[in-house]
């Protein structure tokens, strides 16, 4: 009895493998999920960098854009594992020794299958139109100049243009269209995004929101109170009643407008820069500095705006900040480095506001986000290797980033596609 204890002891560490086997293969669906999680977020990513490329692409070249909005990723996950062992302790018959003969046997199996189905969505709806076509809402730049954008390239991608109110009371309008309007008026638009960036840099400029009460349809009201049926409806769809001076009622909707304007304590940046040629030369420090001061600089996002005084600033749609952000770069040398006023722009803003084609002459460039070509042109989201770590050693990918998240803040609400095209891939 003893000796068979003894053996059955030895036969121990035998199924020890075994039984770590089985745990392993207990284990497979979170290394699973771990190792498919990163896989699809990869995918995902690089899908969606892609598509922005491919549509700054086709709009240098004056080219259609195309929008495929991804959908729901879901993975179905089956996997089984087993394990069987079979030990046997026998002594023949006829042995003389009396030695136990000790057999063990196991099988080890496990199976594994995975699902993915992916939804994709091509954006082309009268919704979308209106999405794309119209001005960015004002709280976009809000939002990204309040997370720490830097205000040059806020100004550079997503605002059409500068119309600023002089001290004498005379209107002035700065384009950010080079190729398209006078190389001075660029020019200036230029300097004016560079000030603004150096107070920023500072500390010393601020956006400050207020909220505005914008009517649905101007020229409408309504003597009778609203019921609470209707403040309810209107409140679900995002609309307020607001009763007026004359008793009257309107309906309309709370909206957020914001203005750039200084602190009290900008005096030493005004002070630095006018030590350098490039921004006291002409009268466009003095006047910035003054506006901003004052009033400052609203954000105008309506396609019809009933100010009719006052500096703002008049916002592109976000197709329209696409085709500016694809087409500058060659817009840019023609208008400018081929003209007199490159010596009346500050260094900072002497670059296009997004370089994606690079001609071989460049310095080292650093590894791509993301490359492609199109129609017998290569196109890269890339800087060059300058060693540093600044402002400029990384400006295209950052303009490319603010771009990214332009298109999720003005991105599309998938639920309103009906019937969305599936594809479905088995493994």
């Amino acid at each position: 009895m003893t000796q068979r204890i003894l053996n059955h002891f030895r036969t121990q560490p035998i199924l020890f493998p075994l039984v770590v086997c089985a745990l392993f293969l207990s284990g497979c669906g979170g290394m699973r999920y771990r190792a498919d999680y990163n896989s699809f977020n990869a995918a995902y990513a690089d899908s969606s960098n892609r598509q922005m490329l491919l549509n700054l692409a086709r709009l240098d070249q004056h080219d259609p854009t195309y929008f495929l909005q991804f959908g729901q990723i879901s993975v179905q996950y089956q996997l089984s594992s087993t394990l069987n062992g079979v030990v046997s302790n026998n002594i023949p018959s006829q042995a003389t020794s009396h030695i136990p003969i000790v057999t063990e046997m196991g099988t080890i199996g496990a199976g594994a299958s995975t699902t993915p189905s992916f939804t994709f969505i091509p954006v082309s709806d009268d919704k979308v139109a209106q999405e794309l076509l119209l001005p960015v809402p004002p709280d976009v730049i809000y939002t990204l100049f309040q997370q720490g954008a830097p205000v040059d390239q806020l100004l550079r991608l997503m605002v059409e243009r500068f119309e600023i109110q002089l001290p004498n009371g005379t209107m002035m309008t700065y384009s950010n269209t080079p190729g398209q309007c006078d190389v001075r008026s660029y020019a200036t638009f230029l300097k004016i995004c560079a000030i603004a960036r150096e107070f920023q840099l500072d500390g010393h400029l601020k956006l400050q929101g207020t909220e505005q009460f914008v009517p649905l349809a101007d020229g409408w009201s309504s003597k009778d109170q609203p019921a609470a049926k209707d403040l309810l409806d209107a409140q679900d769809k995002g609309f307020i009643y607001q009763k007026q001076s004359d008793g009257t009622w309107k309906l309309g909707k709370n909206e957020l407008m914001p203005s750039f304007v200084l602190d009290g304590e900008s005096d030493e940046t005004f002070e630095r820069l006018k030590k350098n040629p490039v921004y006291s030369e002409g009268i466009s420090l003095q006047n910035i500095r003054a506006l901003l001061s004052g009033a400052g600089f609203s954000v105008q996002g309506k396609l019809v705006q009933d100010q009719t005084s006052g500096s703002h600033l008049v916002l592109r749609s976000f197709l329209n900040i696409l085709a500016a952000a694809a087409q500058e770069q060659t817009n840019f040398d023609v208008a400018v480095r081929h003209s007199a006023m490159m010596s009346h722009i500050p260094e900072s803003e002497l670059r296009p506001i997004l370089q994606l084609k690079w001609d071989g002459t460049s310095a080292k460039l650093l590894p791509p986000l993301i490359s492609l070509d199109y129609q017998g042109q290569s196109y890269q989201v890339t800087d060059e290797d300058t060693g540093k770590v600044d402002e400029s050693a990384s400006w295209n990918r950052d303009v490319f980033r603010l771009l990214t998240e332009l298109g999720t803040q003005v991105s599309i609400d998938i639920s309103k596609f009906p019937l969305p095209t599936t594809l479905q891939v088995l493994q």
